[in-house]
């Protein structure tokens, strides 16, 4: 008998063991320490290290996008990549097994530990790797109006609540226009009227018409306002509301080779990033003038080492 009750003893202490020193998991998501410092802001990156332009994208972004002043959260789906990160304390690397696609991912995370980063957080901005950025023109630099993230979050106020880059109007079905979630900025309001559309997603059309093309929709049924930030906006005319640029904005996807108004690509300097993965392409996403201008402005950013830390 008390071989058997030594037994148990040293098997329930064995079983302790495993579970304190994190041989056995029972989350689905690794335990994350959430930051606790002074920012407000947060920024959600999603990478995932399977193509060469995807890493550069990365390796850009980390150049040159990052500041001290918001908290930066880059979530590595597949658990690994190459990049070498920084060590700040505003600056945290999640590793996930790669799921849900991009904005489920985004999702994913903001609601782990019971909405402990919505809780934290006044603003967000979701973004992933398919993009390049930031971009300014020289002047801007000059006059200290290069930060990317107070552009972004410049027109999240009033009725206003979730901004993107750019816009696809779908040929004006209302139901089915939507900014582009390649990078967004919202609020906690923003994120509570969206959270429906950045669920696991299982497949990428399920992530596009029930992810990316209703986050829109639900936003702007739940009485709130979505806005671009790209020079289309405004389209020959000063349209007196998000809604009333809704209302005309026809055009389709702008993030394709001479499909920007009258056969233009797409300009980094109008749109702050440039998207240039896409998994629905076997040729490059701009014109060969575009990608020209794309790879020149990479080489000019670097060369200058042009830093977001001197601009935000």
């Amino acid at each position: 008998m008390a071989r058997r009750h030594l037994t148990a003893f040293i098997a329930l202490i064995v079983a302790s063991l495993f579970l304190f020193t994190g041989l056995v998991h029972f989350s689905a998501l690794p335990q994350v320490s959430w930051a606790h410092g002074s920012n407000e802001d947060a920024v959600l990156y999603v990478h995932y290290d399977g193509t060469e332009v995807g890493r550069r994208n990365l390796k850009f972004f980390v150049d040159h996008a990052l500041h001290r002043n918001i908290d930066f959260y880059f979530i590595i789906n597949g658990h690994e990549t190459q990049q070498v990160f920084p060590d700040a304390p505003n600056i945290h690397i999640i590793r996930r097994d790669n799921s849900c696609y991009d904005l489920g991912t985004h999702g994913v995370v903001l609601q782990q530990d019971n909405g402990a980063l919505m809780k934290k957080y006044k603003r967000f901005i979701l973004t992933n790797s398919s993009i390049r950025g930031p971009f300014f023109p020289a002047w801007a630099r000059h006059i200290k109006k290069a930060c990317w993230t107070e552009v972004m979050f410049s027109a999240l106020k009033n009725n206003v609540k979730l901004v993107g880059l750019t816009a696809n109007c779908m040929e004006g079905n209302r139901d089915e226009q939507h900014l582009q979630s390649m990078m967004l900025a919202t609020d906690r309001q923003g994120l509570d009227a969206m959270m429906p559309s950045l669920q696991c997603f299982g497949d990428r059309d399920d992530a596009i018409v029930n992810g990316e093309m209703a986050l829109t929709r639900r936003l702007r049924d739940a009485g709130f306002d979505a806005m671009p930030l790209y020079s289309g906006y405004f389209a020959g005319q000063s349209p007196s509301s998000p809604q009333a640029f809704w209302d005309k904005c026809t055009h389709g996807d702008v993030f394709l080779p001479e499909e920007y108004s009258g056969g233009m690509d797409i300009h980094p300097f109008d749109t702050l990033f440039a998207k240039i993965v896409r998994a629905d392409l076997d040729k490059e996403p701009l014109s060969p003038v575009g990608m020209a201008s794309i790879h020149q402005l990479t080489q000019w950013a670097d060369e200058s080492q042009f830093s977001s830390y001197d601009q935000c």
